[in-house]
């Protein structure tokens, strides 16, 4: 009788082993088979009176981010060499100046045609600006 219980417990033991590595495999076999991609962003950081040429790919969608991660102050910065009509997310052209209050962010998703970008931070004060860019390829 015992021989029995032992027996039934060991079968049960192997079952839960096999069990759990099955699941285990099935878990990680899960995680690797997802396509995992990092994007590489070029982050920029200008200072008042700096400026950034950026070179975009042609037929390829870009975004364009530029943040202003003051407390304080606004900045003023000015964005040149978009294709005519592209705007920002706040329907303010790309190519013009743009002030930014605080903590404000504006973004640009298109395709830029190739064209070199040229983004300048015309801040009076020690206003820093962040500005992040992504091409497809």
């Amino acid at each position: 009788m015992r021989s029995t219980r032992l027996k039934k417990a060991r079968g049960l033991h192997i079952l839960k082993c096999a069990t759990l590595f099955f699941i285990l495999f099935l878990f990680v076999n899960c995680l690797y088979s997802q396509e995992l991609k990092s994007i590489k962003v070029d982050t920029l950081s200008l200072n008042r009176f700096e400026n950034v040429i950026l070179q975009t790919n042609n037929g390829s969608d870009c975004i364009c981010l530029i943040n202003n991660p003051s407390s304080a102050q606004s900045a003023i910065i000015t964005a040149m060499g978009a294709p005519e009509g592209l705007l920002f997310d706040n329907d303010s052209l790309f190519n013009g100046i743009h002030t930014l209050a605080v903590k404000e962010q504006i973004i640009a998703l298109n395709d830029f045609k190739g064209q070199k970008l040229t983004i300048a931070n015309l801040t009076q004060y020690a206003i820093r600006i962040l500005i992040y860019f992504y091409c497809t390829e």
